[in-house]
C-alpha cells in the first residue's frame, strides 16, 4: 500500500539526511502542496491514485519553482520510463529502488543540477533538449 511505500521512503530519505519530508496520498495532493510551498524535490510514483505521477509531473513544470521530479514505478516497462522523462522527470527508477542508486540520484540533482541543464546552462541560443 501507498502507507507503507511513503514510511519506507521517508526512512531511506531519513538515513541520506533529508530532515523536512512531506507525503501525500495522491496526484491532486501532490500539486496542491507544491503550489503553497518551494520543494527542492518530488519524489512521485507513475501509479497514484487520481491524477498519475505522469501527468502530475507535467503539471509541475508550469509551476514558476518547479520541483525536481524523481519517478518511481513497481513496472519496468520502458515506456513509462520514456513518458516519465519526456514529462520532466530528471530520473526514474523501478521499484525496489536501491538505496545507492536513489542516493547518487540524490546527490547528482541536488548538487549538481540535471544534466541537460549543466550542459546547455551558459550557451547563448540553446534550449535544454526534451528527452
Amino acid at each position: 500500500t501507498w502507507e507503507i511505500s511513503n514510511r519506507l521512503m521517508q526512512r531511506t530519505l531519513a538515513s541520506l539526511g533529508f530532515e523536512a519530508v512531506t507525503t501525500v496520498a495522491s496526484g491532486e495532493a501532490v500539486l496542491e502542496a507544491c503550489r503553497h510551498a518551494d520543494f527542492d524535490l518530488c519524489i512521485t510514483d507513475v501509479n497514484l491514485p487520481g491524477i498519475d505521477g505522469i501527468e502530475v509531473t507535467t503539471q509541475l513544470q508550469l509551476l514558476p519553482s518547479a520541483p525536481l521530479v524523481i519517478g518511481l514505478s513497481g513496472s519496468a516497462d520502458p515506456t513509462t520510463e520514456v513518458c516519465g522523462l519526456a514529462a520532466g522527470m530528471k530520473a526514474f527508477f523501478t521499484k525496489p529502488v536501491a538505496r545507492p542508486q536513489l542516493e547518487e540520484a540524490l546527490q547528482d540533482l541536488l548538487m549538481y543540477g540535471p544534466l541537460e541543464d549543466a550542459l546547455y546552462r551558459n550557451i547563448p541560443g540553446r534550449v535544454s533538449p526534451s528527452i
